[in-house]
């Protein structure tokens, strides 16, 4: 679920979507979408989770501070990627992923929002924390339940468009 809503070529890049990495600083730029989205891997938010480097602007008004934090991550995906089996990078961002302000980790998320250890959960469950983790108080169960809804089912439907489930 998580590979299907995070990162679809997770396992095989390595470490760094330069393809998103460079489209998503040219929409920046040149606002090619009226949104802006995350080009980061699932190795570049482990980086971000076990370092807390996720600060904008290191002084007020430096404007490279973020392409600098931004290089930084890369570099330090790359070399994860490098040091670290896919297996062993995705659980150790299952085991950090933030989900709300006070919870992290796809155990304390089935505790929390199931009353559940991990491997008890059910596709729904497991499919409901992979959406969460985008914006958890956006799609909080508790603070959005409706919005938590539609994301789980969105994410259904990524793990369907991947062929991870079937109708």
């Amino acid at each position: 679920a998580v590979v299907a809503t995070e990162d679809r070529e997770f396992y095989t890049h390595h470490g760094v979507s330069f393809t998103r990495t460079i489209y998503a600083a040219l929409n920046e730029v040149f606002e090619l979408e009226s949104r802006t989205f995350g080009a980061s891997t699932i190795d570049q938010q482990l980086v971000k989770n076990l370092t807390g480097d996720d600060v904008v602007s290191d002084e007020e008004g430096d404007r490279f501070a973020g392409y600098r934090r931004k290089l930084r991550e890369i570099f330090r995906a790359w070399s994860l990627n490098n040091r670290y089996s896919k297996d062993m990078i995705m659980e150790a961002y299952l085991n950090t992923m933030g989900l709300s302000e006070r919870i992290a980790g796809v155990e304390a998320g089935a505790q929390e929002y199931f009353g559940k250890h991990v491997e008890e959960l059910n596709l729904v469950e497991c499919a409901t924390i992979a959406g969460i983790t985008q914006a958890p108080t956006k799609y909080s169960p508790y603070q959005n339940p409706e919005a938590c809804l539609k994301r789980r089912n969105d994410v259904l439907t990524f793990m369907r468009e991947e062929e991870y489930i079937t109708e």
